[in-house]
């Protein structure tokens, strides 16, 4: 709403600058006209930024808006081109119709530019943003691109798979003063963990989740084996502290383990169910201290 009213408040003043500036050039120098092609142009593109505030914002758009402020300030103090009257003078039946003419291409103009933002748009989510959360079954021409650029240059993949520990949380929360009873649902819970990863991760890991098991999976370029514990033990203890969630993790490492991302997967499942009591028994006897 801030946003409306400061764009409203600086058309009026617009306005007024350029209807005073031309009265008062046109009073002391008869010959002083607008170009009237120039006053179109300049107008169109004024009105676009304004819808284009109305509608999706864009960073330049304040920028765009106050350099045009100024420049019809120049125009109207420096410049006198032709001695016919201004196609924009208020009050005149031709003028209005010029003003809407130009009022419906300015929309125009401004809706172009808001689907070709969303085209931007569009394409930089094709692309999977790394910070961006996929589900496991859109997910497929992405690992195909990692594990075939893996091969080429012969780097290793290390895949990390988290599963939230719903119940562990439930228990535990009265012993542990940020959960409360709205963070023991599972969605609240995942939720948290997807932001964490959304936020925590490098730019060159993908994060994939999958509705159907609840876990969330780690795709981590260039971790080797040597390093992937470490890397585990302080992403569970910082899933805990920062996601304030109990998870379970597993992971595996191409291609020291396997190549293929199917046999990959189906072994961190595997892990992740067989470990899952010694899990809980871990976290209880850290919460408790049995």
């Amino acid at each position: 709403m801030k946003r409306i009213v400061d764009y409203f408040l600086g058309f009026i003043l617009f306005e007024y600058i350029y209807f005073h500036v031309n009265q008062l050039l046109i009073r002391y120098s008869p010959k002083f006209s607008f170009h009237p092609v120039l006053e179109l142009i300049l107008l169109i593109i004024l009105i676009s930024t304004v819808f284009l505030s109305l509608r999706k914002p864009i960073k330049l758009e304040k920028l765009i808006f106050r350099w045009l402020l100024f420049y019809f300030i120049f125009i109207g103090i420096f410049s006198i081109w032709s001695s016919e009257p201004s196609l924009l003078e208020w009050g005149r039946l031709f003028d209005i119709v010029i003003l809407i003419f130009v009022i419906i291409v300015a929309y125009k103009f401004s809706q172009e530019l808001v689907n070709y933002d969303n085209q931007i748009q569009n394409l930089d989510q094709d692309r999977l943003s790394p910070n961006t959360i996929i589900p496991l079954e859109k997910s497929e021409a992405f690992v195909q691109a990692e594990f075939i650029r893996a091969k080429r240059y012969n780097y290793p993949i290390t895949l990390i798979a988290l599963r939230p520990l719903n119940e562990l949380s439930k228990t535990s929360g009265s012993h542990i003063h940020f959960f409360n009873r709205s963070s023991y649902h599972p969605e609240n819970i995942n939720k948290r963990i997807g932001k964490f990863l959304s936020n925590k991760t490098r730019t060159s890991d993908q994060v994939i989740f999958s509705k159907e098991e609840n876990v969330f999976l780690l795709i981590c370029p260039e971790l080797t084996p040597e390093t992937a514990q470490d890397f585990v033990d302080r992403l569970k203890f910082r899933v805990l502290n920062e996601a304030k969630s109990f998870v379970d993790l597993n992971y595996v490492c191409f291609p020291k383990e396997g190549i293929m991302f199917d046999a990959l997967y189906k072994k961190l499942l595997r892990g992740i169910s067989e470990n899952r009591a010694i899990g809980v028994e871990e976290y209880s006897t850290v919460v408790h201290g049995k």
